[in-house]
């Protein structure tokens, strides 16, 4: 199934022109997009003019999302806003629906998730949440109304953050944020001949917009994107944001004392690179920022855990080429459920989200559009 997707995720990335068979699969690609946008614009219809029910919280929801699929920085973006909340002494808990947890779970009640609790269970993104934020609870589950309630009788929160949002009409928000990823290009079709997963006109319903990744793309592109976004959405606020790593960190350290664990000097050292998230020349584009050179990558599909045979191999292959060590996301590292061979070491890369407006313009703006936070 990994190879099909890889192969049909070329296709439709490759700039080349496609071969006759190719353009086969594009059009049928093209069809199902035509569908799925049918089928995103109806439901929208339906949840916007309350046809179909929804349901509140009795304090504010703000919503982390975007309109692509994955690859913007959503959980970096949760973990700057839990952050800045609590700074400004606000109880704080986020809700996730847990992407790719679960596996072997009958009940679909919500779980609440700690600093050890398995992605297997919770998901790779919530485990990582809860990681970071650990005087944040955590909440899993697919209905987000129901693990909202069970928040509210266990922890009291003031305000809650609805991670990767967006699409989940189901429960109303005070605000909804929508990141968009400026190194990738904004118009595209939608899935699955694109990574869209609504037209860009869902903007509509977006409080405010938060370009991401700034310094990985071209900065006439940047402008470009915003003039359009303030003229086709008149009135919401722009802001600009980029990743900053505060350095490689060894993954044994990491793993047990991560508010602890040295940063590794890697200016002018050599890595091999692996990664299973939805826009991983971006974690290769960070680590050359930071001085290393990038000898191997091992690209997964977006949630999928490397298994020990892969990393056995890839760590071969990159301690053939010169490699110093290898490096990974901390999305990544939370999935191993093996100690890694003792070919190469490997160190975690973890990123946080820095506004080139700043934290306090944006809580100022944050706090104009709902009130209580």
């Amino acid at each position: 199934m990994r190879g099909v997707i890889n192969y049909l995720e070329n296709i439709v990335q490759q700039e080349n022109p496609p071969t006759p068979g190719q353009r086969v699969i594009l059009f049928v690609l093209h069809l199902l997009s035509m569908v799925y946008t049918g089928a995103v614009r109806v439901r929208n219809f339906f949840y916007c003019r309350e046809l179909l029910p929804r349901y509140s919280l009795p304090v504010p929801v703000i919503s982390i999302g975007n309109i692509s699929a994955g690859g913007t920085g959503k959980t970096p973006a949760v973990i700057f806003l839990a952050r800045l909340l609590a700074r400004k002494g606000r109880k704080v808990a986020v809700l996730s629906r847990g992407y790719k947890g679960r596996k072997g779970r009958k009940s679909q009640s919500p779980v609440i998730v700690s600093a050890g609790t398995s992605p297997r269970q919770a998901g790779d993104e919530p485990a990582l949440l809860a990681r970071r934020l650990p005087a944040v609870p955590v909440l899993v589950g697919k209905n987000r109304y129901q693990s909202g309630m069970l928040g509210l009788k266990k922890f009291g929160p003031e305000v809650f953050i609805l991670d990767d949002g967006f699409q989940h009409l189901v429960l109303r928000r005070n605000l909804d944020l929508v990141l968009i990823d400026t190194a990738r290009p904004f118009f595209q079709p939608l899935l699955p001949r694109g990574y869209l997963r609504e037209p860009p006109d869902g903007l509509q319903r977006a409080g405010g917009v938060i370009l991401t990744r700034v310094d990985q793309a071209v900065p006439e592109e940047v402008k470009k994107l915003h003039r359009y976004l303030q003229k086709r959405f008149p009135g919401k606020k722009v802001f600009h944001a980029r990743y900053h790593s505060p350095g490689l960190q060894e993954w044994r350290f990491w793993r047990r004392f991560p508010a602890e664990a040295k940063v590794l000097d890697a200016k002018g050292k050599k890595a091999g690179v692996f990664a299973g998230v939805a826009f991983p020349a971006s974690v290769c584009r960070t680590l050359e920022q930071m001085g290393v050179t990038v000898t191997g990558c091992l690209f997964l599909p977006d949630h999928e855990p490397v298994t020990r045979e892969e990393l056995i191999t890839f760590s071969k292959q990159c301690k053939e080429k010169g490699a110093h060590f290898l490096a990974t996301t901390e999305k990544d590292a939370v999935k191993l459920s093996f100690s890694p061979p003792e070919i190469l070491p490997l160190y975690v890369l973890p990123v946080d989200l820095i506004l080139d407006e700043g934290e306090e313009e944006f809580y100022k703006w944050l706090q104009k559009k709902v009130g209580g936070v």
